[in-house]
């Protein structure tokens, strides 16, 4: 007799209630995915990574580090290289960026 344990449905991430990447509190947080959703259909991509890590492989950000996360790196880059903070923490546009964005009010709106 098999003893299955009744699976459990695939959870984001908890919302830490800060940015992953400048650590600003307060702020209205948005879901990074780090398997951009675009490409959750390629070929590559339905091969090679599981259904789970592209659900739960989420960081929470504030809307600028999200924003400038893409405009420095295409959707591609960050499926093969930049899934974690640290990773993207060592692009040197992106950690120079949060240096600076971490000094400002919650509210604090760059301008593009």
């Amino acid at each position: 007799m098999h003893d299955h344990q009744p699976q459990l449905p695939l959870r984001l991430p908890v919302n830490p209630g800060y940015c992953e990447l400048c650590h600003r509190e307060d702020v209205l947080l948005t879901k990074h995915h780090a398997i951009p959703k675009s490409l959750h259909n390629k070929a590559y991509v339905r091969k090679h990574i599981s259904k789970e890590e592209k659900i739960t492989h989420v960081l929470w950000l504030c809307r600028p580090c999200h924003d400038c996360i893409h405009k420095i790196l295409g959707e591609k880059q960050i499926m093969q290289s930049y899934r974690t903070v640290d990773a993207l923490m060592t692009v040197p546009e992106i950690a120079s960026f949060v240096s600076w964005i971490k000094t400002k009010p919650a509210g604090f709106k760059p301008k593009k």
